[in-house]
């Protein structure tokens, strides 16, 4: 069954020498705990013109049931 997604964008990912990684996390709209999907891309985790190429299938996955980001290395 499909779920509403909620999408929080640029989430800070702290790296053990201290610098923060740029991320979004698309969730079901629900309580979790949920599995996870995580991509690691350089650069554009927004793409070109504001959504990356990704997001359909961020919000896909979301929507049936995982936590879904996408980092910026």
């Amino acid at each position: 069954m499909k779920k509403a997604v909620t999408v929080t964008y640029d989430v800070r990912v702290p790296m053990s020498d201290g610098v923060q990684l740029a991320g979004n996390l698309y969730r079901p709209d629900a309580p979790g705990p949920f599995p996870a999907i995580l991509t690691y891309i350089p650069y554009l985790k927004d793409g070109f013109g504001g959504l990356g190429g990704m997001e359909p299938y961020q919000r896909h996955f979301a929507s049936r049931g995982y936590a879904v980001g996408s980092v910026s290395v």
